[in-house]
């Protein structure tokens, strides 16, 4: 305790000082009648106000955000005091000037929270907190971190049985040289062994069983004891609370605990059964070994058609005008042009109006497009490397820009927290294996407030419930509806899961092959020798035949084909707009003929080539070698580009009538968007080949 107890910090004080304290530390209905008291008795009821954990929590409350950042500050000092320089060098950012801080100093003593101390030996003021005030603010912070992790994990329930009395103890070891906590610990890892799990749980009376079987699969661990009376579908079945607390925890399963979560911007519940988080965990992954699989009806999976539409919609700020209103929306008309050209998702989990939405809010936040004149928008440079990224580059910035975006319902810095957690779990899913809808939902809410105290969450909320008027309303059930929605919403549209559905509801969830490699779960290389094929036709339509690295095929062949169908094989055509778009997307006609001649099961159609080649010489391809030569397939493009007055500047002489000798120290960046303005697109080789060094 410090040095500075109530009794001496009141010692200077007037007696019209102290009452006014013991006013503001009292309820309103002990005030009355204690003008009459004794000072002394005075201060022994305030410092009995100081012990008592509730009305510290009520009065810190109360406090504005300055001054009880200043508390704060104190309790870590030594001997929670400090003089009004060294407060000042800790504090000064969050004030104005030094005037201000004497004045808060002033307020808290006004308030009974802090007093001045003066020494003999020190001519300066200290101010410190009672020793009975700090003592009572550090056992509250210590009982309810306790609290919480010893309701919600059994480490914390063993921690809180057994080594919180061991430590009070000093920690005296036994005669082999242990002490309890190692004991709890080696029991700890017992209690969480399958088999030892599997047999506490049939040893569980019927009724507390079922209880538990229910709080699990309904639930997911945490149920209101309100709801004990729908065990089962029997609601006038009495079930002795009592009863479920005790068999719960003589069997380290679980609890029935109050869940003080107002702190933490949720909703209190009163009274709750807990299945404690390891159990939770482990129960849940062998779900499906005791109750089979979820029932489905049908399975739907996206693949990677968010993510081609994403091109698409690159593709049209590319070659067409979009515009945006005054509020820096897309225009309706541009919006339905757009979506006209959108892959449609089975489930209507994201409409293709939701989709060019969330895509225009992905591009403006990575800076993939820029506003242009007339109220239009053009492709970035950031938006011409797009599509030269991989396609586990795109998902990854699709996912973390859905990872910190808001949405429509539920608190948005608890939906974040819990969106990190819930994809570390998914990485522990066997790919391909349906899991109940709610299973990872529930056991990431159960993670998540397991360490709320952890991550310091009670300070974001503490400035909200200092303004009055915040009432947390959000509860741990809707928590993990919000989080499901985020994965219906979210995770599937971007192909990272498929839904199971039963009656047209999504009932189940399983990760996907390219989630799997998306998360880290598995090798994104491990393709087994199975890669995917096609078949070019010569009037233009591919068909490819999956493999391993399905969703790469497709994604490399929507950048410059059009998907006519997809089952079980995917359909194409190759066309001059699609190609040509692609080429204006920053796609190399090189890329496109070599993508198609490594998959092709036989060789290309020569109608194809060429054609090919033909629309690539009416866009404007040239190639750019490491020897700064510029060639071109017809004369006519070449001279072109050579006769431009902006163009022509960079050009040091002729190699043939197809080739040009550039300038070596020309920037190719500046040079591709320059050349891209005036009609030309220029691709990088890095090697040459004979005919282009001769210029023929």
């Amino acid at each position: 305790m410090s040095p500075f107890t109530l009794r001496a910090l009141v010692r200077d004080l007037s007696e019209q000082e102290v009452r006014s304290i013991r006013a503001r530390w009292a309820e309103s209905r002990e005030v009355a009648g204690g003008e009459q008291l004794a000072r002394p008795r005075v201060v022994a009821q305030l410092a009995d106000q100081m012990g008592d954990e509730e009305r510290v929590q009520t009065r810190l409350k109360e406090l504005p955000e300055k001054l009880a950042g200043l508390v704060e500050g104190l309790l870590e000092a030594p001997d929670h005091a400090g003089d009004l320089r060294g407060i000042h060098q800790a504090h000064g950012e969050a004030f104005r000037s030094r005037y201000e801080l004497e004045a808060s100093l002033v307020a808290l003593t006004r308030e009974g929270f802090v007093f001045p101390a003066r020494r003999r030996e020190q001519d300066e003021t200290r101010y410190a907190i009672p020793g009975e005030l700090a003592s009572c603010i550090r056992a509250l912070r210590r009982r309810q971190q306790v609290e919480l992790r010893g309701t919600l994990s059994l480490k914390g329930f063993l921690h809180a049985r057994y080594y919180s009395g061991e430590r009070a103890a000093g920690d005296a070891p036994t005669e082999d040289g242990d002490g309890l906590s190692a004991q709890a610990r080696r029991v700890y890892k017992i209690y969480l062994m399958e088999s030892s799990i599997k047999s506490r749980v049939q040893g569980l009376p019927d009724g507390v069983r079922r209880v538990f079987e229910r709080v699990l699969g309904t639930y997911g661990g945490i149920m209101p004891v309100t709801e004990l009376g729908r065990v089962a579908g029997d609601e006038d079945v009495d079930v002795d609370v009592d009863l479920v607390k005790k068999c719960l925890e003589d069997a380290m399963l679980g609890t029935v605990a109050p869940l003080r979560l107002a702190r933490f911007g949720l909703e209190p519940v009163e009274r709750a059964v807990v299945v404690f988080y390891e159990i939770a965990l482990a129960r849940l992954q062998t779900w499906g070994d005791d109750h089979g699989e979820p029932q489905i009806d049908e399975a739907i999976s996206a693949g990677v058609d968010l993510l081609t539409n994403v091109g698409r919609f690159l593709r049209d700020v590319a070659n067409t005008k979009v515009q945006f209103t005054v509020e820096g929306q897309l225009y309706k008309a541009s919006a339905r042009r757009i979506v006209k050209g959108f892959l449609q998702m089975p489930g209507g989990y994201m409409p293709p109006e939701t989709q060019a939405r969330f895509i225009y809010a992905f591009t403006r936040s990575r800076r993939l497009i820029e506003r242009s004149g007339e109220r239009a928008l053009r492709l970035s440079s950031g938006g011409l490397d797009f599509e030269h990224h991989t396609l586990h580059e795109k998902l990854n910035a699709l996912l973390a820009f859905s990872v910190e975006e808001r949405a429509p319902q539920g608190e948005h810095f608890h939906q974040v927290r819990l969106r990190r957690i819930l994809l570390r779990l998914l990485r522990r899913l066997e790919p391909e294996q349906w899991y109940e809808a709610l299973f990872v939902p529930f056991l990431a809410r159960n993670g998540y407030l397991g360490k709320l105290d952890e991550l310091r969450v009670e300070e974001f909320f503490a400035a909200r419930f200092k303004g009055g008027g915040y009432v947390p309303t959000e509860t741990v059930q809707q928590i993990c509806l919000h989080l499901l929605d985020f994965v219906k919403r979210r995770l599937y549209p971007l192909g990272l899961v498929d839904l199971g559905l039963r009656e047209g509801r999504p009932v189940a969830i399983r990760l996907s092959r390219l989630g799997a490699e998306l998360l880290g779960a598995v090798d994104a290389n491990e393709v087994g020798g199975h890669r995917s094929s096609v078949v070019v036709n010569p009037d233009f339509e591919l068909i490819l035949f999956p493999g391993e690295d399905e969703h790469e095929a497709v994604h490399a062949l929507d950048q410059f084909c059009e998907r006519l169908k997809t089952d079980h094989i995917h359909h194409f055509r190759i066309s001059r707009q699609s190609v040509q778009s692609a080429l204006h997307e920053g796609v190399a006609l090189s890329h496109i003929i070599q993508e198609l001649s490594d998959r092709s099961r036989a060789p290309l159609p020569q109608n194809v080539v060429f054609s090919l080649e033909d629309w690539g010489d009416q866009a404007g391809v040239l190639v750019l070698d490491e020897d700064m030569v510029l060639t071109g397939r017809r004369a006519e493009v070449v001279e072109r580009f050579a006769s431009h007055p902006r163009l022509a500047e960079q050009v040091t002489g002729r190699k043939g009538d197809c080739a040009l000798r550039l300038d070596p120290d020309v920037r190719f960046d500046e040079l591709r968007d320059l050349a891209r303005d005036l009609g030309f697109l220029i691709e990088r080789r890095s090697e040459p080949d004979g005919d282009e060094r001769d210029g023929r």
